[in-house]
């Protein structure tokens, strides 16, 4: 389970999907309302030019953040 939280408004969400996935259905979902991310396969998830910034611990997508490592947002 990662455990994705927007660092604009709080909001947080859940998702069972590695943390990359998860940043990027938040976003595509939450954000941009689209619902229709489950029905494209794994390898065409993120294909869309998406806002995706990585850094040492944690990944995220416009303001959906998630740690990378299991455990580290506790």
């Amino acid at each position: 389970m990662t455990r994705v939280v927007n660092l604009a408004t709080g909001a947080e969400a859940a998702y069972s999907l590695p943390p990359r996935e998860s940043v990027v259905a938040a976003y595509r979902q939450l954000t941009r309302k689209d619902w229709n991310w489950w029905e494209e396969p794994r390898d065409q998830f993120g294909r869309y030019d998406l806002p995706i910034r990585e850094g040492e611990r944690t990944i995220a997508c416009g303001d959906w953040c998630a740690a990378k490592e299991e455990g580290i947002d506790k």
